[in-house]
């Protein structure tokens, strides 16, 4: 049977039909959780997501055992290093179009739970990030924080990396209730979050840790202890404890006030910069009042070297100063990038 020229057309376009619908199959869809984009981004499939989404910085923060599976995080709502974190670059934006209402609930509900928010019938919706970018940091250990340091080598895992998405939208095919604080999505609150109703089916939020990496931290510590005498010899040098190279250098010493003049002298400078919230640092090279039994902490380059000075008069001779150092060296830095 001999085919007409529209049937041959017909057929054509049947064929060309089917190679555009296989073609289309092939292309790469939208992930469908924020753990399928951590996988399909270079670099990220090192990290996992963080459970609850918040505005909460995990650099420095130990990661919590027992998180629901190797693809998700807790970390500790204390750190227990202070830390200094930098932009590493900056990521596409993406889209997450979420299936399902369990995997919904999981990386979503949870967020706006802890932000008085409920997403009522259930449902899915799509996630969109903007403004992503990977933050990283070195650090020093926080001796008044959680973590006890002991002397000797200590190993801790630690968030030393973090994605963080500057802009969230979130649609839902649900009906979200409650209300949160109205504030500016980028203002943050580590409490409450930042999400901020935009309707009856959309929120927005902003500077959110979506995910992170750990890295093993060895943190060796390592004591000084000299007994000054009475009255401690002024210009005397006294050495850093074993594993950092530098002095302390007495400058004047009031025993009324119990006030002692100190000056850190290192070859590895301290830093310089900003400092980080909750710590109280004194600067190398220049004279420093440390009173009786407080603690003056230095902060050394290259970034991860903690020296801590203080006095205390002896216990068995009252009269007799006791000048206690301590060197906490750790190996706090963030893996080689795109690990």
């Amino acid at each position: 049977m001999t085919m007409t020229k529209s049937k041959w057309i017909i057929a054509g376009l049947v064929v060309v039909a089917a190679l555009v619908a296989a073609w289309w199959a092939l292309l790469p869809g939208k992930p469908a959780t924020l753990t399928e984009l951590l996988g399909d981004v270079d670099g990220l499939d090192q990290y996992a997501v963080v459970t609850p989404i918040s505005t909460q910085s995990g650099l420095g923060a130990l990661a919590r055992n027992g998180t629901p599976s190797p693809r998700q995080m807790e970390f500790e709502s204390e750190p227990c290093f202070f830390t200094r974190p930098k932009t590493d670059r900056s990521l596409e934006k993406q889209v997450i179009e979420y299936q399902d209402s369990r995997s919904f609930g999981l990386e979503v509900n949870q967020a706006l739970a802890k932000a008085g928010l409920n997403v009522k019938g259930g449902g899915t919706g799509t996630l969109t990030l903007e403004d992503l970018r990977i933050e990283s940091a070195v650090g020093i250990p926080n001796p008044n924080g959680p973590c006890r340091f002991e002397t000797g080598n200590n190993i801790y895992n630690v968030v030393t990396r973090q994605v963080v998405a500057g802009r969230v939208t979130l649609t839902t095919t649900g009906t979200i209730e409650g209300d949160v604080t109205a504030a500016s999505p980028s203002s943050g609150d580590a409490t409450t979050g930042t999400w901020k109703r935009s309707g009856n089916n959309s929120v927005q939020g902003g500077q959110l840790v979506i995910a992170a990496q750990t890295t093993p931290v060895e943190v060796t510590l390592t004591t000084r202890e000299e007994n000054l005498g009475a009255t401690p010899a002024v210009g005397a040098r006294h050495s850093f404890p074993e594993g950092l190279t530098g002095d302390v250098t007495v400058h004047e010493y009031d025993h009324g006030e119990k006030r002692l003049t100190i000056e850190v002298n290192a070859s590895d400078l301290g830093i310089g910069g900003d400092t980080p919230p909750g710590v109280s640092l004194c600067k190398v090279g220049e004279r420093t009042q440390v009173r009786l039994g407080q603690a003056c902490y230095f902060w050394l380059s290259s970034g991860n070297a903690l020296l801590s000075v203080q006095w205390n008069l002896s216990t068995d001779q009252p009269q007799r100063v006791v000048l206690r150092s301590q060197a906490f060296r750790t190996t706090f830095a963030p893996p080689p990038q795109g690990r």
